[in-house]
Protein backbone atom coordinates (compact mmCIF):
# COMPACT_ATOMS: atom_id res chain seq x y z
CA UNK A 1 0.00 0.00 0.00
CA UNK A 2 1.18 3.42 -0.80
CA UNK A 3 1.79 5.65 2.32
CA UNK A 4 -0.25 8.54 3.46
CA UNK A 5 0.89 11.53 1.97
CA UNK A 6 2.11 14.37 3.94
CA UNK A 7 -0.83 16.87 3.13
CA UNK A 8 -3.65 14.01 2.83
CA UNK A 9 -6.59 14.66 4.59
CA UNK A 10 -8.08 11.73 6.75
CA UNK A 11 -11.57 10.92 7.51
CA UNK A 12 -12.29 8.96 10.56
CA UNK A 13 -15.88 10.13 12.01
CA UNK A 14 -18.55 12.06 10.43
CA UNK A 15 -17.74 15.17 10.84
CA UNK A 16 -14.49 14.81 9.46
CA UNK A 17 -16.26 15.32 6.36
CA UNK A 18 -16.87 19.12 7.05
CA UNK A 19 -12.73 19.42 6.58
CA UNK A 20 -13.15 18.36 2.77
CA UNK A 21 -15.79 21.06 2.26
CA UNK A 22 -13.37 23.59 4.30
CA UNK A 23 -10.59 22.93 1.79
CA UNK A 24 -12.55 24.14 -0.89
CA UNK A 25 -13.03 20.33 -2.32
CA UNK A 26 -16.44 20.33 -3.22
CA UNK A 27 -16.64 17.71 -6.14
CA UNK A 28 -16.21 13.49 -6.15
CA UNK A 29 -15.02 12.54 -9.30
CA UNK A 30 -15.42 8.79 -10.07
CA UNK A 31 -11.61 7.31 -9.88
CA UNK A 32 -12.02 6.05 -13.73
CA UNK A 33 -12.25 10.17 -14.85
CA UNK A 34 -9.22 10.29 -12.98
CA UNK A 35 -7.72 7.34 -14.69
CA UNK A 36 -8.21 8.51 -18.16
CA UNK A 37 -6.94 11.61 -17.02
CA UNK A 38 -4.08 9.97 -15.67
CA UNK A 39 -3.24 7.70 -18.60
CA UNK A 40 -3.47 10.90 -21.15
CA UNK A 41 -1.00 12.82 -19.12
CA UNK A 42 1.29 10.05 -19.34
CA UNK A 43 1.42 10.01 -22.72
CA UNK A 44 2.17 7.09 -24.98
CA UNK A 45 5.53 6.62 -23.31
CA UNK A 46 3.74 6.38 -19.80
CA UNK A 47 6.58 8.74 -18.74
CA UNK A 48 5.54 12.42 -19.13
CA UNK A 49 4.65 15.17 -16.38
CA UNK A 50 6.77 12.92 -13.81
CA UNK A 51 5.28 9.74 -14.28
CA UNK A 52 7.32 6.86 -12.62
CA UNK A 53 8.99 4.19 -15.04
CA UNK A 54 7.29 1.38 -12.51
CA UNK A 55 3.64 2.53 -13.71
CA UNK A 56 4.09 2.28 -17.98
CA UNK A 57 0.76 0.21 -19.55
CA UNK A 58 0.88 -1.84 -22.34
CA UNK A 59 0.46 1.15 -24.99
CA UNK A 60 -2.07 -0.71 -27.07
CA UNK A 61 -4.29 -1.49 -24.28
CA UNK A 62 -3.79 2.11 -22.83
CA UNK A 63 -4.80 3.55 -26.08
CA UNK A 64 -7.83 1.54 -26.01
CA UNK A 65 -8.82 2.73 -22.67
CA UNK A 66 -8.29 6.45 -23.39
CA UNK A 67 -10.08 5.83 -26.88
CA UNK A 68 -13.06 4.21 -25.44
CA UNK A 69 -13.66 6.97 -22.97
CA UNK A 70 -12.73 10.47 -24.69
CA UNK A 71 -16.54 11.80 -22.91
CA UNK A 72 -14.50 11.25 -19.23
CA UNK A 73 -11.30 12.98 -20.63
CA UNK A 74 -13.60 15.87 -21.40
CA UNK A 75 -14.89 15.62 -17.63
CA UNK A 76 -11.53 15.12 -16.43
CA UNK A 77 -10.47 18.88 -17.48
CA UNK A 78 -13.40 20.04 -16.95
CA UNK A 79 -13.34 19.09 -13.44
CA UNK A 80 -10.27 20.71 -13.07
CA UNK A 81 -11.15 24.14 -14.43
CA UNK A 82 -14.76 24.32 -12.95
CA UNK A 83 -13.80 23.29 -9.61
CA UNK A 84 -11.56 25.14 -7.00
CA UNK A 85 -10.01 21.69 -5.96
CA UNK A 86 -10.66 18.85 -6.10
CA UNK A 87 -10.21 15.36 -3.40
CA UNK A 88 -8.93 12.05 -5.16
CA UNK A 89 -10.01 9.19 -2.33
CA UNK A 90 -7.83 6.58 -1.96
CA UNK A 91 -6.95 6.15 -5.52
CA UNK A 92 -4.13 3.89 -4.75
CA UNK A 93 -6.58 1.01 -3.49
CA UNK A 94 -7.77 1.37 -7.54
CA UNK A 95 -4.55 1.64 -9.28
CA UNK A 96 -1.01 1.17 -9.04
CA UNK A 97 -1.30 0.19 -5.28
CA UNK A 98 2.70 0.94 -4.52
CA UNK A 99 3.07 3.99 -6.09
CA UNK A 100 2.45 7.48 -3.80
CA UNK A 101 0.36 10.45 -5.04
CA UNK A 102 3.71 12.76 -5.72
CA UNK A 103 4.98 10.34 -8.38
CA UNK A 104 1.93 10.42 -10.15
CA UNK A 105 1.53 13.25 -13.25
CA UNK A 106 -1.17 14.68 -11.13
CA UNK A 107 1.63 15.97 -9.54
CA UNK A 108 2.76 18.06 -11.81
CA UNK A 109 -0.89 20.20 -12.19
CA UNK A 110 -0.55 20.65 -7.99
CA UNK A 111 3.36 21.95 -8.83
CA UNK A 112 2.31 24.67 -11.41
CA UNK A 113 -0.91 25.83 -9.78
CA UNK A 114 -1.07 28.23 -6.97
CA UNK A 115 -3.21 26.06 -4.52
CA UNK A 116 -3.14 22.10 -4.85
CA UNK A 117 -6.06 21.63 -7.32
CA UNK A 118 -5.99 17.37 -6.45
CA UNK A 119 -5.80 16.89 -2.44
CA UNK A 120 -5.19 13.10 -1.59
CA UNK A 121 -8.14 11.61 1.07
CA UNK A 122 -7.75 9.03 3.17
CA UNK A 123 -11.08 7.42 4.09
CA UNK A 124 -10.07 5.53 7.19
CA UNK A 125 -11.22 1.77 7.62
CA UNK A 126 -13.84 2.67 10.34
CA UNK A 127 -15.73 5.37 8.00
CA UNK A 128 -15.06 3.12 4.93
CA UNK A 129 -17.08 0.49 5.93
CA UNK A 130 -20.04 2.14 7.66
CA UNK A 131 -20.59 3.56 4.15
CA UNK A 132 -19.72 0.30 2.17
CA UNK A 133 -22.44 -1.55 3.99
CA UNK A 134 -24.99 1.18 3.41
CA UNK A 135 -24.15 0.90 0.05
CA UNK A 136 -23.85 -3.00 0.04
CA UNK A 137 -27.41 -2.79 1.22
CA UNK A 138 -28.66 -0.74 -1.67
CA UNK A 139 -26.84 -2.97 -4.24
CA UNK A 140 -28.33 -6.16 -2.81
CA UNK A 141 -31.91 -4.53 -3.33
CA UNK A 142 -31.22 -3.81 -6.92
CA UNK A 143 -29.40 -6.86 -7.88
CA UNK A 144 -31.62 -9.93 -5.71
CA UNK A 145 -34.97 -10.72 -7.29
CA UNK A 146 -37.90 -11.67 -4.43
CA UNK A 147 -37.29 -14.92 -4.91
CA UNK A 148 -34.00 -14.56 -3.28
CA UNK A 149 -31.85 -14.93 -6.96
CA UNK A 150 -29.77 -12.53 -8.46
CA UNK A 151 -31.44 -10.36 -11.38
CA UNK A 152 -30.24 -10.98 -14.77
CA UNK A 153 -29.90 -7.43 -16.01
CA UNK A 154 -27.09 -7.06 -18.71
CA UNK A 155 -26.08 -8.97 -21.34
CA UNK A 156 -22.81 -11.17 -21.41
CA UNK A 157 -21.12 -9.04 -24.29
CA UNK A 158 -21.68 -5.84 -22.61
CA UNK A 159 -20.17 -6.86 -19.19
CA UNK A 160 -17.41 -8.29 -20.92
CA UNK A 161 -16.36 -5.34 -22.34
CA UNK A 162 -16.90 -3.74 -19.56
CA UNK A 163 -14.51 -5.77 -17.88
CA UNK A 164 -11.98 -5.64 -20.58
CA UNK A 165 -12.14 -2.01 -20.11
CA UNK A 166 -10.85 -2.61 -16.49
CA UNK A 167 -8.53 -4.65 -17.42
CA UNK A 168 -7.55 -1.64 -19.95
CA UNK A 169 -7.27 0.77 -17.44
CA UNK A 170 -4.98 -1.37 -14.66
CA UNK A 171 -7.56 -1.29 -12.67
CA UNK A 172 -7.58 -3.55 -9.29
CA UNK A 173 -9.60 -2.68 -6.25
CA UNK A 174 -11.14 -5.44 -5.45
CA UNK A 175 -13.85 -4.47 -2.96
CA UNK A 176 -16.04 -7.21 -1.19
CA UNK A 177 -19.91 -8.01 -2.57
CA UNK A 178 -19.97 -9.97 0.94
CA UNK A 179 -20.62 -13.78 1.17
CA UNK A 180 -24.40 -13.90 0.47
CA UNK A 181 -24.19 -11.72 -2.61
CA UNK A 182 -21.61 -13.49 -3.65
CA UNK A 183 -23.04 -16.93 -3.97
CA UNK A 184 -26.36 -15.13 -5.25
CA UNK A 185 -24.58 -13.54 -8.17
CA UNK A 186 -24.88 -16.51 -11.06
CA UNK A 187 -20.79 -16.17 -12.03
CA UNK A 188 -18.10 -14.18 -12.06
CA UNK A 189 -18.91 -11.70 -15.13
CA UNK A 190 -22.26 -10.82 -12.61
CA UNK A 191 -19.98 -10.48 -9.58
CA UNK A 192 -17.51 -8.06 -11.50
CA UNK A 193 -19.78 -6.01 -12.63
CA UNK A 194 -21.52 -5.94 -8.76
CA UNK A 195 -18.09 -4.80 -7.57
CA UNK A 196 -18.11 -2.07 -10.70
CA UNK A 197 -21.65 -0.89 -9.41
CA UNK A 198 -20.66 -0.64 -5.41
CA UNK A 199 -17.23 1.48 -6.11
CA UNK A 200 -19.64 3.71 -7.84
CA UNK A 201 -21.86 3.15 -4.75
CA UNK A 202 -19.17 4.27 -2.50
CA UNK A 203 -18.26 7.16 -4.05
CA UNK A 204 -21.85 8.23 -4.39
CA UNK A 205 -22.17 8.07 -0.58
CA UNK A 206 -18.84 10.33 -0.34
CA UNK A 207 -21.07 12.82 -2.40
CA UNK A 208 -24.04 12.77 -0.24
CA UNK A 209 -21.98 12.95 3.16
CA UNK A 210 -20.55 16.18 1.11
CA UNK A 211 -23.97 17.15 -0.41
CA UNK A 212 -21.64 17.55 -3.96
CA UNK A 213 -21.88 16.85 -7.27
CA UNK A 214 -21.15 13.29 -7.87
CA UNK A 215 -19.26 13.44 -11.46
CA UNK A 216 -19.48 9.77 -12.68
CA UNK A 217 -17.74 8.01 -15.69
CA UNK A 218 -20.87 7.52 -18.30
CA UNK A 219 -20.43 3.89 -18.77
CA UNK A 220 -20.47 3.52 -15.37
CA UNK A 221 -23.57 5.91 -14.61
CA UNK A 222 -25.42 3.77 -17.50
CA UNK A 223 -24.83 0.88 -15.26
CA UNK A 224 -26.72 2.15 -12.83
CA UNK A 225 -29.85 3.04 -14.69
CA UNK A 226 -29.95 -0.20 -16.75
CA UNK A 227 -29.69 -2.20 -12.84
CA UNK A 228 -32.10 0.00 -11.34
CA UNK A 229 -34.50 -0.66 -14.69
CA UNK A 230 -33.87 -4.42 -14.72
CA UNK A 231 -31.97 -4.03 -18.05
CA UNK A 232 -35.44 -2.28 -19.53
CA UNK A 233 -33.44 1.03 -20.12
CA UNK A 234 -31.81 1.74 -23.49
CA UNK A 235 -28.39 0.77 -24.61
CA UNK A 236 -26.59 3.56 -24.81
CA UNK A 237 -24.07 5.55 -23.36
CA UNK A 238 -25.56 8.87 -23.87
CA UNK A 239 -26.12 9.92 -20.95
CA UNK A 240 -28.37 12.47 -21.98
CA UNK A 241 -30.87 9.84 -23.86
CA UNK A 242 -31.19 7.84 -20.54
CA UNK A 243 -32.36 10.80 -18.73
CA UNK A 244 -34.81 11.26 -21.05
CA UNK A 245 -35.54 7.82 -20.54
CA UNK A 246 -35.81 8.05 -17.03
CA UNK A 247 -38.39 11.09 -17.60
CA UNK A 248 -40.11 9.49 -19.89
CA UNK A 249 -40.91 6.33 -18.11
CA UNK A 250 -41.24 7.50 -14.51
CA UNK A 251 -43.14 11.00 -15.21
CA UNK A 252 -39.93 13.09 -13.86
CA UNK A 253 -38.45 16.47 -15.01
CA UNK A 254 -34.95 16.85 -17.06
CA UNK A 255 -34.13 19.67 -18.05
CA UNK A 256 -30.64 21.19 -19.36
CA UNK A 257 -28.82 24.47 -18.98
CA UNK A 258 -25.72 25.90 -20.77
CA UNK A 259 -21.73 24.36 -19.41
CA UNK A 260 -18.98 24.88 -21.18
CA UNK A 261 -16.21 22.79 -21.95
CA UNK A 262 -12.51 23.32 -22.14
CA UNK A 263 -11.39 20.53 -24.02
CA UNK A 264 -11.28 21.61 -27.82
CA UNK A 265 -9.53 24.71 -26.20
CA UNK A 266 -6.80 22.16 -24.66
CA UNK A 267 -6.29 20.27 -28.03
CA UNK A 268 -6.52 23.54 -29.97
CA UNK A 269 -3.56 24.71 -27.74
CA UNK A 270 -1.15 22.27 -26.64
CA UNK A 271 1.43 20.99 -28.42
CA UNK A 272 2.33 18.11 -26.05
CA UNK A 273 0.74 17.10 -23.09
CA UNK A 274 3.68 18.79 -20.75
CA UNK A 275 1.84 21.99 -21.70
CA UNK A 276 -1.47 20.49 -20.52
CA UNK A 277 -1.18 22.07 -16.87
CA UNK A 278 0.20 25.86 -17.40
CA UNK A 279 -3.31 25.75 -20.53
CA UNK A 280 -5.82 24.45 -17.52
CA UNK A 281 -3.70 27.04 -14.81
CA UNK A 282 -4.06 30.04 -17.63
CA UNK A 283 -7.96 29.33 -17.83
CA UNK A 284 -8.48 28.71 -14.08
CA UNK A 285 -6.62 32.19 -13.49
CA UNK A 286 -8.62 34.23 -16.51
CA UNK A 287 -11.47 36.61 -15.24
CA UNK A 288 -14.12 34.83 -17.03
CA UNK A 289 -13.32 31.17 -15.44
CA UNK A 290 -13.27 32.54 -12.03
CA UNK A 291 -16.36 34.63 -12.61
CA UNK A 292 -17.96 31.12 -13.75
CA UNK A 293 -16.64 29.08 -10.79
CA UNK A 294 -18.21 31.64 -8.64
CA UNK A 295 -21.06 31.46 -10.27
CA UNK A 296 -21.31 27.55 -9.94
CA UNK A 297 -20.71 27.90 -6.21
CA UNK A 298 -23.60 30.06 -5.96
CA UNK A 299 -26.11 28.42 -8.28
CA UNK A 300 -25.28 25.04 -6.42
CA UNK A 301 -26.03 26.34 -3.18
CA UNK A 302 -29.11 26.93 -4.27
CA UNK A 303 -30.14 23.87 -5.56
CA UNK A 304 -28.85 22.15 -2.68
CA UNK A 305 -31.32 25.08 -0.51
CA UNK A 306 -34.56 25.77 -2.69
CA UNK A 307 -33.84 23.32 -5.88
CA UNK A 308 -33.89 25.92 -8.34
CA UNK A 309 -32.36 28.87 -9.88
CA UNK A 310 -32.79 32.23 -9.03
CA UNK A 311 -34.08 34.73 -11.99
CA UNK A 312 -30.65 36.58 -11.49
CA UNK A 313 -28.51 33.11 -11.76
CA UNK A 314 -30.29 32.32 -14.81
CA UNK A 315 -29.39 35.58 -16.48
CA UNK A 316 -25.66 35.07 -15.40
CA UNK A 317 -25.64 32.30 -17.55
CA UNK A 318 -25.79 33.99 -20.70
CA UNK A 319 -23.22 37.06 -19.74
CA UNK A 320 -20.54 34.49 -18.58
CA UNK A 321 -21.31 32.43 -21.66
CA UNK A 322 -20.64 35.47 -23.50
CA UNK A 323 -17.23 35.95 -21.53
CA UNK A 324 -15.95 32.74 -21.80
CA UNK A 325 -16.09 33.20 -25.33
CA UNK A 326 -14.82 36.54 -25.55
CA UNK A 327 -11.81 35.97 -23.11
CA UNK A 328 -10.43 32.49 -24.27
CA UNK A 329 -9.49 32.90 -27.66
CA UNK A 330 -10.25 29.77 -29.74
CA UNK A 331 -13.10 28.49 -27.41
CA UNK A 332 -15.45 30.57 -29.74
CA UNK A 333 -16.69 27.11 -31.74
CA UNK A 334 -17.91 25.80 -28.59
CA UNK A 335 -21.54 26.78 -28.78
CA UNK A 336 -23.56 24.58 -26.71
CA UNK A 337 -20.73 21.68 -26.68
CA UNK A 338 -21.55 20.86 -22.65
CA UNK A 339 -24.46 21.17 -20.86
CA UNK A 340 -25.66 20.96 -17.40
CA UNK A 341 -28.20 18.40 -16.68
CA UNK A 342 -30.45 19.03 -13.29
CA UNK A 343 -32.66 16.55 -11.84
CA UNK A 344 -35.01 18.70 -10.34
CA UNK A 345 -36.42 16.06 -7.69
CA UNK A 346 -36.03 18.35 -4.57
CA UNK A 347 -39.11 19.96 -5.46
CA UNK A 348 -42.24 18.94 -3.76
CA UNK A 349 -44.09 17.55 -6.96
CA UNK A 350 -41.20 15.59 -8.10
CA UNK A 351 -40.72 14.04 -4.51
CA UNK A 352 -44.24 12.73 -4.32
CA UNK A 353 -43.80 11.76 -7.97
CA UNK A 354 -41.42 9.34 -7.03
CA UNK A 355 -43.15 8.20 -4.13
CA UNK A 356 -45.85 6.95 -6.49
CA UNK A 357 -43.95 5.01 -8.88
CA UNK A 358 -41.75 3.41 -5.89
CA UNK A 359 -44.53 0.98 -5.59
CA UNK A 360 -44.24 -0.28 -8.93
CA UNK A 361 -40.45 0.62 -9.45
CA UNK A 362 -39.08 0.36 -6.39
CA UNK A 363 -35.44 0.96 -7.56
CA UNK A 364 -36.35 4.47 -8.71
CA UNK A 365 -35.05 6.30 -5.35
CA UNK A 366 -31.67 4.53 -5.99
CA UNK A 367 -31.58 5.39 -9.47
CA UNK A 368 -31.95 9.06 -8.72
CA UNK A 369 -29.68 8.91 -5.51
CA UNK A 370 -27.13 7.85 -7.87
CA UNK A 371 -28.05 9.44 -11.24
CA UNK A 372 -27.69 12.15 -9.92
CA UNK A 373 -28.98 12.18 -6.82
CA UNK A 374 -31.79 14.45 -4.92
CA UNK A 375 -29.47 17.10 -3.90
CA UNK A 376 -27.22 17.42 -6.69
CA UNK A 377 -26.45 19.11 -9.71
CA UNK A 378 -24.74 16.27 -11.99
CA UNK A 379 -22.43 18.15 -14.66
CA UNK A 380 -22.36 16.05 -18.24
CA UNK A 381 -20.34 16.39 -20.87
CA UNK A 382 -22.35 16.23 -23.94
CA UNK A 383 -21.64 13.62 -26.79
CA UNK A 384 -21.23 16.91 -28.98
CA UNK A 385 -17.38 16.40 -27.54
CA UNK A 386 -17.00 13.51 -30.33
CA UNK A 387 -18.61 15.71 -33.00
CA UNK A 388 -19.14 18.83 -34.72
CA UNK A 389 -16.09 20.52 -34.01
CA UNK A 390 -13.54 17.26 -33.87
CA UNK A 391 -15.68 14.62 -35.92
CA UNK A 392 -12.74 12.48 -35.18
CA UNK A 393 -11.20 14.02 -31.82
CA UNK A 394 -10.03 10.88 -31.18
CA UNK A 395 -7.28 11.66 -33.86
CA UNK A 396 -6.42 14.87 -31.86
CA UNK A 397 -6.54 13.11 -28.67
CA UNK A 398 -4.12 10.36 -29.95
CA UNK A 399 -1.73 13.29 -31.67
CA UNK A 400 -1.28 15.44 -28.98
CA UNK A 401 -0.84 12.07 -26.62
CA UNK A 402 1.54 10.41 -28.89
CA UNK A 403 3.88 13.43 -29.19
Amino acid sequence: MPELEADSIKIDQPEDWQMLLEAKLTTVVDPMVFRVGEIFLRGRSGQELGASDNTVLNESSAWEFLSGNLLSLGFFFDALVLNERLPIFNYGDSFDMRLNFGKRSFAALNEIAQDSLIAPVDVGYQAYMSIKEDALRELKASLVQPDGNGKAWMSTARAKSIVDELRKSGYHWEVSLGWDLDQLLAGDLDREMGRFLLGGMIFGRYADLMQSEHWLQPRRASLFVHASSGGTAPSTEDERQLFEWIGKEYGLPVFSTWQPTFFYYLLDRARTVNDIPKLIDGLRASGAVKDYRGWRAQALREWHTTGGLSVHSTKTIERLKGALVAQSPGMAGIGEAGVAIVESAMTANVVNAAKAVAKTAPLLGWALDRLPGRRHVKLLADSVHAKNRYPHIERAVRTLWSK
